[in-house]
């Protein structure tokens, strides 16, 4: 790590621990200043006191020079040996994702300076911790409650104070890392930036109706709670999505560990797309072995898996995977070789000395994406969303949940992208190119 990361950090920590609540300002002599740009204007706005057009009271006026306040709630001084079992599983916690997800935030801005100079961003930081009563005490401040937007805390017990919080102020509130929600009820102020491991299925049903419609589609499963839920989730997704009623019907198989399957399922002419809901690890070698066994007999199989299998298995075969093309959603996926990844890239080299992580980009496109619908829509912001094309994960795709016709229960980003084994590579199906 280069030495700039850690003053950085050390400023950070500083800062949040003196309880400041001011905007961190970059000064003329840092790394990140430009020598052609004055320094930025730190006067507080609100968004309930803008410029407002006669015609449209909810929508900001781009002549104004109003300000919006954003509160980012996030661990910088959390290490990772006082992170729980459950909290990692949720977030995929690692040392610094609170500083590496800032620092995607800081060239973020610096774009919206460029694009939106005639409106402001002012960005309040606070160290969070992993402490309901140190999340408690800053949501108490006056600065907090008078910010158009929240983006953290990371954990889900201290997101469950924050979303009350957020719901009874009317201010969206941004969950930047956790797949599962902390949620007790509903609430349309709370915002899943990460998809939820309900859409990222959604999108595989999606995919897999929109692609495959006509193969046999079979749904395999343990016996498990987890498992079974899972499988409704897809089956029901499947099913309600299907286009023909001439389509066969999707199967449902409850199998044991061995996951022996009867080859009479199975198709001997055309595709069969097995869709495996579950995250037992053995279970999920043994399907392997054995549909990779079955294939070699003369069925032409291809497997659909959960998200984060990759992630958190260490000992599925690579050759089964290939053999059988995996196909499996990722909530978070950056083409390196895109412009915008390559902008990120190039100034956090500049800055840092290394290439930037996942962390990085997502916190670009965080800011990016709620600062631009910040500075467009104002007070609409929730009654519709701008599209903003630059991220390095793709597109932000807010959708809201909840039955039709029912009030919002919240918002879940469904920019899921489904990878492929093909050729020993992950490659992405569902992105254009």
């Amino acid at each position: 790590m280069s030495g700039n990361r850690h003053k950085l950090l050390l400023i950070i920590l500083a800062i949040a621990l003196a309880q400041g609540c001011g905007l961190f300002k970059r000064t003329p002599d840092t790394p990140r200043d430009r020598p052609d740009r004055p320094p930025k204007d730190t006067t507080i706005g609100r968004t309930d006191t803008l410029p407002v057009d006669p015609k449209d009271p909810d929508k900001p006026d781009p002549r104004k020079g109003q300000t919006y306040r954003i509160a980012i709630m996030l661990p910088f001084a959390v290490d990772e040996q006082f992170i729980g079992d459950y909290e990692e599983r949720q977030t995929r916690y690692r040392p610094l994702v609170a500083t590496e997800l800032y620092e995607g935030m800081l060239l973020a801005l610096e774009d919206l300076d460029t694009v939106q100079s005639i409106n402001r961003l002012e960005v309040q930081v606070y160290d969070s911790r992993n402490s309901t009563a140190e999340l408690e005490y800053l949501l108490a401040q006056k600065a907090v409650n008078e910010a158009g937007l929240w983006i953290g805390p990371l954990f889900p017990e201290p997101l469950r104070v924050a979303a009350s919080s957020a719901a009874r102020q009317r201010t969206f509130l941004v969950s930047p890392l956790i797949s599962h929600l902390p949620l007790e009820g509903s609430n349309p102020w709370y915002i899943n930036f990460n998809p939820t491991v309900e859409a990222q299925c959604e999108v595989l049903a999606d995919y897999l109706v929109k692609n495959h419609a006509r193969d046999n589609l079979i749904v395999v499963r343990t016996k498990t709670d987890r498992d079974n839920s899972l499988a409704r989730i897809v089956v029901n997704h499947l099913r309600d999505s299907m286009p023909f009623t001439e389509v066969q019907p999707v199967k449902e198989l409850e199998l044991t560990s061995n996951a022996r399957i009867d080859s009479s399922v199975l198709r001997k002419t055309g595709k069969n797309w097995v869709i495996a809901t579950s995250y037992n690890e053995v279970f999920i070698n043994n399907l392997l072995r054995e549909l990779d066994a079955l294939r070699e007999a003369g069925f032409h199989i291809r497997l659909a898996g959960m998200p984060g299998w990759l992630d958190q298995f260490q000992s599925l075969r690579l050759d089964h995977m290939n053999n059988l093309g995996l196909l499996i959603p990722k909530p978070y996926y950056i083409d390196n070789q895109s412009p915008v990844y390559r902008s990120i890239a190039d100034r956090y080299r500049a800055y840092y000395g290394i290439s930037p992580g996942e962390q990085v980009c997502r916190g670009y496109d965080m800011m990016m994406y709620f600062g631009t619908n910040l500075l467009h829509l104002g007070g609409k912001m929730g009654r519709e969303w701008a599209i903003v094309p630059s991220a390095a994960g793709g597109p932000v795709q807010l959708s809201p949940v909840g039955e039709y016709g029912e009030e919002v229960r919240y918002w879940v980003n469904r920019n899921v992208t489904l990878l492929q084994y093909s050729n020993f590579e992950m490659k992405p199906v569902n992105r254009k190119k």
